[in-house]
């Protein structure tokens, strides 16, 4: 399958961090992945080389409006592209996808990164994406309360995947649960004047 993965890679947040993942993963199965980015390309993470990436940030420098001229650029690389499936984990490359025709983005999927009921949707931002929604094909949220924010029609065709973490082996002690090590590995809180003992270690070989 054709993918392209939508976005900004502006440095090492979560965000960036997750996009990049998803097209490392993707191409590992076997797809085409086609990693966009619309402005600044400044990854921190380690992209696979089958990976293809397209760096868009040539359109802020282009004179006139500086969004009109991300949505051509994105426009003309989803037209020489043509995905079957477009991923986008920001607001802004969703709705430029839900305004073209799905012969050139294919199916639209929007990742909600962040709080949907933010103030600042409130205004203008909100209507557009409330707009844009209706021709979005599927949603991810990061938890069930996201996700029962919106209407019975895009919870239907919404699915909950919960935020990873990632620690590299060898460099954080990972916490575990082990009931039989509470005495060698337990931890203590001082919240309270009474200290509270945790059945829960930091040893990696549990």
């Amino acid at each position: 399958m054709k993918i392209a993965c939508i976005g900004y890679l502006h440095g090492a947040g979560g965000a960036e961090k997750q996009i990049i993942m998803l097209s490392n993963a993707l191409f590992e199965r076997g797809h085409e992945v086609h990693l966009i980015s619309l402005a600044e390309t400044n990854s921190k993470y380690d992209i696979c080389e089958g990976v293809i990436v397209h760096d868009l940030s040539f359109s802020e420098n282009i004179n006139g409006n500086k969004i009109l001229n991300r949505y051509k650029a994105l426009k003309n690389i989803l037209m020489e592209i043509k995905p079957e499936v477009s991923v986008n984990y920001w607001l802004q490359s969703a709705y430029f996808c839900a305004m073209m025709s799905k012969s050139i983005t294919g199916k639209v999927i929007y990742s909600e990164r962040g709080d949907p009921g933010d103030k600042e949707y409130s205004g203008l931002l909100g209507i557009i994406r409330k707009l844009a929604f209706e021709r979005v094909d599927g949603f991810v949220f990061q938890s069930e309360g996201a996700r029962n924010y919106f209407s019975e029609k895009i919870k239907n065709k919404s699915t909950v995947i919960h935020n990873s973490v990632s620690i590299p082996d060898g460099i954080f002690l990972k916490p575990c649960i082990n009931r039989e090590k509470k005495d060698s590995h337990s931890w203590k809180t001082s919240s309270t004047k009474k200290s509270k003992t945790f059945d829960r270690c930091f040893c990696q070989n549990c």
